[in-house]
C-alpha cells in the first residue's frame, strides 16, 4: 500500500508539473498550492471554504478579487491580501488575513432608553468572541429600527470602534430637546401649554411622546389652530427645538335666548361662560334658564390645582323641573370634587354631593309632597384618548364609577349605584367621517326610589319620549355613524337599543328596546345644537331638540 502510495503521489506531482509547463507555455500561471497565514482563532478550513481558486486551476485576477472580498466578507478579518510563491512549477496563492481582537469588554454611553442589556442584545454581540463586522452592521440596523419604531426619530450612532486591546466602544446619541418655544399665545400663559407636555428640554427626543402632549393641548379645547414642529439646532450635539404655534380660540360665551327641548319644553336662557380665565386654563360659569323649568348653576373648575396634577371642581344649583307624574320637581344642592391622574390617560376623582330634594303635586311651594336628602359619595376613573373634544375620528373614553348615598354619610337616601360608560370612535369611509359606539351600563342597589335609571329621549333610545322607563338597573347600546356635509353641519345616522329592569330582575337582552334615526347637528356660538328624529319598533317617530353630542 505503501509503494503504491508513493507512485501515485509521484504521478499526480509529475501530471502537475506537465500541466504546468503546457499551460505556462500558452502564457497562463496554474496554481499549485494554497495557503492561509495570519488567523489564529478562524480555522483555515473556514477561509478555504469560500475560495473559487483552487489547486489546478488557472491563475485568474478577476477570480482572486472575487476571492478576496469572499473573506473579507465573512466578517472577521479587518485586511484581507494575498501573495504568490513559486511553488512546484507554478504558483503558490498565500492568503493573508488580519483578525479582529477577540472582545474583552463593551463600554456603551449615550444610551438612556433601553438598558445595556435590551442594547447588547439588540447589537447581538458578547463578550469573549472575535468581532464580525457583519453582525456588528446587521445589529446597529436592528437597533436603529427598533429606535425609529419607538418614536426616537434622532437616534444615531456618532462612533463605533474597537481597540487592539480588544476594548469595544459604542457611543449613541438618542437625540435631545433643545428648547420648547411657544408662539400665537397671547391670553393663555404658557405654563397653562406647558404643563400639559410630558417632555421638557433636555429630555431625549420621542414622537410617541410629543404626539401625546399634543393630544393633551387639543383636548384642553383653547386653541383654533395648532401647528407644532421640529427646529434643528446642532447637527453635532444631535438636538432640536420643540416649536408650538397655536392660534387662540374664543373661550368666552356670553349668550342669551330661547330654545326649545322635547323634554322641557321652550325655555329662555342666559349663559356666561369663560373657559380659560385670565388665561389660566381654569373655568368659570353661570347659566340660568327658565320657562318648563327654572335653573341656576355657578359652577368653577381648577385643573391643576396649586401647580399639581390634581383637579378641583365645585358646582352649586338650585333647579326647578315637572318631574315623572307629579307638577314639579325642587331640586338644590351641590357637589365638589377632586381628580388626580392615577397611571398613564387614567384619572381618579372622587365627588361628594349635597342635594335637598322636593316634589309639589299643585302650586302650594309651602307644602312638599315628598322630601329626601341625598348626601353621596362618588368615586371615578376615567380616561380620554379621543383626538378631538367634540368631533372625534378616534380614541375611546372609558368612564367607571360607583355612587355610595346615606348610611355614615347621613342624609335620607341610601344606594349604592355601579356605572359604566364606554365610548369608542373610528374613522368613517371619507375623511372626517366617523363612527361613535357607546355602551352604557348601570346597576343600583337599594332604595333608588328617586334616583331610579331613566331611558328615552335625546340622550338615550331617541324613538321614545323623554323617560318614559325608568328602572334600578340599565343597559344601552348607541350606535353612530357621522358625516358632515357642510361648514358647521354634521348629518347623523344612528341605532339605538336599551332598557332597564327592575329590583330583582336579571338584565335580558331578549327584553331590549330598539330605535333608528337620523339627525342634524349645528355648531353655534353657544355650543353644538342637536336635532334627532327617531323611529321605535311600532315605527312612531319622535323628534327630539338638544344641546351637544349625544354621546
Amino acid at each position: 500500500m505503501e509503494k503504491i502510495r508513493r507512485i501515485f503521489l509521484i504521478g499526480f506531482a509529475a501530471f502537475i508539473l506537465i500541466s504546468a509547463s503546457v499551460i505556462a507555455a500558452e502564457g497562463f500561471q496554474i496554481i499549485t498550492g494554497l495557503e492561509v497565514e495570519g488567523n489564529q482563532r478562524i480555522t483555515t478550513e473556514e477561509i478555504l471554504e469560500v475560495l473559487e481558486t483552487g489547486i489546478g486551476s488557472p491563475l485568474d485576477e478577476e477570480i482572486l478579487k472575487a476571492d478576496l472580498q469572499r473573506v473579507y466578507d465573512l466578517g472577521y478579518f479587518q485586511d484581507v491580501s494575498v501573495s504568490f510563491e513559486v511553488y512546484l512549477g507554478g504558483l503558490k496563492a498565500i492568503f493573508e488575513v488580519v483578525e479582529y481582537p477577540v472582545i474583552k469588554d463593551i463600554i456603551i454611553e449615550g444610551v438612556q432608553s433601553y438598558s445595556e442589556e435590551e442594547f447588547l442584545s439588540l447589537l447581538g454581540i458578547e463578550k469573549g468572541e472575535v468581532l464580525n463586522h457583519n453582525k456588528i452592521l446587521e445589529g446597529r440596523r436592528e437597533i436603529e429600527r427598533v429606535y425609529q419604531e419607538a418614536g426616537y426619530i434622532l437616534a444615531m450612532f456618532t462612533d463605533l470602534n474597537i481597540s487592539e486591546e480588544g476594548i469595544l466602544k459604542v457611543k449613541f446619541n438618542e437625540g435631545y430637546i433643545n428648547d420648547i418655544i411657544i408662539k400665537g399665545n397671547e391670553k393663555t400663559r404658557d405654563f397653562v401649554i406647558l404643563r400639559e407636555l410630558e417632555f421638557a428640554p433636555g429630555d431625549v427626543l420621542n414622537m410617541n411622546i410629543l404626539q401625546n402632549s399634543f393630544q393633551n393641548l387639543v383636548r384642553l379645547n383653547l386653541f383654533a389652530e395648532f401647528n407644532p414642529y421640529l427646529e434643528r439646532v446642532s447637527i453635532w450635539e444631535n438636538t432640536a427645538n420643540i416649536i408650538i404655534e397655536v392660534v387662540e380660540g374664543k373661550t368666552g360665551l356670553l349668550g342669551a335666548g330661547v330654545t326649545y327641548s322635547t323634554k322641557d319644553g321652550w325655555l329662555g336662557f342666559v349663559d356666561i361662560q369663560e373657559r380659560n380665565l385670565l388665561g389660566n386654563g381654569q373655568t368659570l360659569g353661570f347659566q340660568w334658564q327658565f320657562g318648563g323649568i327654572t335653573n341656576y348653576s355657578l359652577n368653577f373648575y381648577e385643573p391643576w390645582l396649586l401647580g399639581t396634577r390634581t383637579s378641583f371642581g365645585i358646582v352649586i344649583y338650585d333647579r326647578t323641573s315637572k318631574g315623572i307624574n307629579v307638577d314639579k320637581v325642587h331640586r338644590r344642592g351641590g357637589n365638589i370634587l377632586l381628580g388626580h391622574n392615577l397611571i398613564n390617560e387614567w384619572d381618579g376623582m372622587i365627588k361628594y354631593s349635597v342635594e335637598n330634594y322636593k316634589e309639589f303635586n299643585d302650586s302650594d311651594v309651602s307644602l312638599a309632597d315628598y322630601e329626601s336628602v341625598l348626601r353621596s359619595l362618588t368615586l371615578q376613573v376615567d380616561r380620554d384618548t379621543t383626538n378631538h373634544p367634540f368631533n372625534p375620528t378616534g380614541g375611546a373614553i372609558d368612564i367607571f364609577s360607583v355612587e355610595y348615598a346615606g348610611n355614615f354619610l347621613g342624609g335620607t337616601e341610601d344606594f349604592v349605584k355601579y356605572n359604566l360608560d364606554m365610548r369608542r370612535f373610528y374613522p368613517g369611509f371619507k375623511s372626517n367621517q366617523a363612527w361613535g359606539i357607546r355602551l352604557k351600563v348601570g346597576k343600583g342597589e337599594g332604595n333608588l326610589e328617586k334616583r331610579q335609571y331613566h331611558l328615552g329621549g335625546s340622550e338615550s333610545l331617541r324613538g321614545y319620549k323623554s323617560l318614559e322607563f325608568s328602572g334600578d338597573s340599565l343597559l344601552l347600546l348607541n350606535l353612530e355613524y357621522r358625516l358632515p356635509i357642510a361648514d358647521n353641519f354634521t348629518a347623523v345616522v344612528f341605532a339605538d337599543a336599551g332598557n332597564v329592569w327592575d329590583k330583582g330582575e336579571s338584565i335580558s337582552l331578549g327584553d331590549l328596546k330598539y330605535s333608528i334615526g337620523a339627525g342634524l347637528r349645528m355648531n353655534t356660538p353657544i355650543g353644538q345644537l342637536r336635532l334627532d328624529y327617531g323611529f321605535n319598533e311600532d315605527g312612531s317617530g319622535q323628534p327630539h331638540f338638544s344641546i351637544g353630542h349625544t354621546f
